[in-house]
């Protein structure tokens, strides 16, 4: 029977279906169990109806991806956690046993059989539909891009950054002609079952600042899967986040390691996104070259417009540059797609936070803290606006709370400065000091700029300079550094880093 594509959702007021003792009623959304109805989320509807479409077919983690979510980019991981939860609702009181199952490698299915009733059981009106959002959202992502990129390209210096690792040359890169027709990028379906699963779980590890973990993880994937490009990428994103601030060898052992990563990475697969994402995150964090940065993103955004990875990686290239405003706009749709995402919470609140736009950053901050309240930094952040704002009672109980103890004691050096309280100042920044340096150049050099103490501020930011701490990459924005920013000294820091 063929149905137009224009009388889908007609159609879908009489589709129906039975499965064990469910009875589901697409037209409504509702799902009814003897007669009782079983209230679930949006998303666990979608993707209950998505698996009954298809049945009996086994629906694969790439397709649910593509019709539950759709025109957006989410993680197989996201895809599994939404059927334990579907899986849970929907599972008989007394047996617990659930009517969905998991093919191991291929995706997801009913175990009983699945009954029919009424029109919109042909699945090209679906494909019709899906084919039309898909248009509409494409087109509106790219006209999204354009417009941010020609924004964030108004300002762009060309000139060549100073640091002793730079290089000119613009790749690597997808090139005119370089993808053969025959090419076609590997499938999820194509990896090994457990390589895959131990690249999630190096992806989660990473995230959870377990690096050591996430690199076993993510080593053992490619020893299983030697072509594993994602694999490789997300292994060269874990060098860089792991490098130690020490100048010299340790540095370029590092970069070093993380380029042949990335190299290999977009060898394997010159169209995956999380390739070029590395090369933007070696250009960022260890060569400081924005242009290679603007070029690399360029590339990829072009193949993956929407990649979650160099979006956020181009949110942070304009926040470094000094345009906390486009920042925000690019770092919002982020924290909107997955508002789970503790790290997305966080990071949109310090972008804020370097905005000046402190009620708004609190309250980012705060929803982070709701969504793991031992997460560290987020008590600092909320603490610091504090202590901006004047309220040295507030700071100080905020930074008391910080889970990070290095850290904690650099909140009590602003909090008790704030207070005026100097002896409690000077007792936490000894303290703070005895952790050693190179990791906290930065971070002393900010204090004492807060502090209004300009040479041993100095005198800290040209140590991170030369240690190449990430934490400069905020000198466009911190608001910490206030005092010192009329000091010819701060312009000759900014030129050096080329970002006058």
């Amino acid at each position: 029977m063929s149905i137009q594509s224009s009388s889908w959702e007609v159609a879908e007021e009489s589709e129906r279906y039975r499965v064990g003792s469910l009875m589901v009623e697409v037209g409504a959304r509702r799902v009814l169990r003897n007669d009782e109805e079983i209230h679930l989320t949006e998303l666990s509807f979608d993707l209950l109806v998505a698996l009954l479409r298809h049945a009996p077919a086994i629906v694969s983690r790439k397709e649910l991806m593509r019709e539950v979510w759709k025109g957006l980019v989410v993680e197989p991981d996201t895809v599994k956690k939404r059927v334990t939860l579907l899986r849970e609702a929907l599972s008989d009181d007394d047996t617990r046993q659930s009517l969905i199952r998991v093919s191991r490698g291929r995706g997801y299915g009913f175990n009983a059989t699945v009954e029919r009733f009424g029109t919109g059981v042909s699945r090209k009106p679906l494909q019709e539909r899906r084919f039309t959002i898909y248009l509409v959202g494409f087109t509106l992502i790219a006209v999204v891009l354009i417009v941010t990129t020609l924004l964030f390209l108004r300002n762009a210096d060309d000139r060549p950054v100073v640091s002793p690792y730079a290089y000119s040359d613009p790749g690597p890169g997808l090139q005119e002609g370089m993808l053969a027709d025959s090419y076609r990028a590997p499938d999820v379906s194509d990896i090994d079952p457990v390589a895959y699963q131990a690249y999630l779980d190096g992806k989660i590890l990473r995230r959870t600042f377990d690096l050591v973990g996430a690199k076993a993880a993510l080593r053992h994937a490619i020893d299983i899967e030697p072509r594993f490009a994602a694999a490789y990428a997300e292994l060269a994103i874990c060098e860089i986040g792991g490098y130690v601030y020490q100048p010299g060898l340790e540095v370029k052992l590092s970069r070093d390691k993380a380029i042949d990563l990335a190299a290999r990475s977009l060898e394997l697969d010159p169209t995956l996104p999380e390739a070029y994402a590395a090369g933007v995150a070696i250009a960022i964090f260890l060569d400081w070259n924005w242009t290679r940065a603007e070029v690399l993103l360029k590339q990829g955004l072009a193949i993956s417009p929407d990649d979650e990875y160099l979006l956020a990686y181009l949110s942070l290239l304009t926040e470094i540059r000094g345009d906390t405003a486009l920042a925000i706009r690019l770092t919002k749709p982020l924290v909107a797609r997955d508002s789970t995402n503790t790290k997305r919470h966080y990071r949109l609140g310090n972008t804020l936070y370097k905005a000046r736009r402190f009620r708004e950053a609190v309250d980012a901050y705060q929803t982070a803290l709701k969504l793991d309240p031992e997460r560290p930094f987020i008590h600092l952040g909320i603490g610091r606006i504090h202590a901006l704002q004047g309220d040295a009672e507030a700071a100080l109980r905020e930074m008391e709370q910080e889970t990070h103890p290095t850290f904690r004691l650099y909140g009590l050096v602003i909090a008790h400065s704030s207070a005026g309280n100097e002896t409690a100042a000077i007792l936490a920044l000894n303290e703070l000091l005895e952790q050693g340096m190179p990791h906290l150049a930065y971070w002393v050099g900010s204090l004492y700029a807060y502090r209004g103490e300009i040479d041993e501020a100095f005198a800290y930011l040209d140590m991170a300079y030369e240690l190449r701490d990430k934490g400069l990459l905020g000198i466009r924005t911190d608001p910490l550094l206030d005092n010192i920013r009329e000091d010819p000294r701060f312009n000759k820091l900014l030129l050096s880093m080329n970002l006058d």
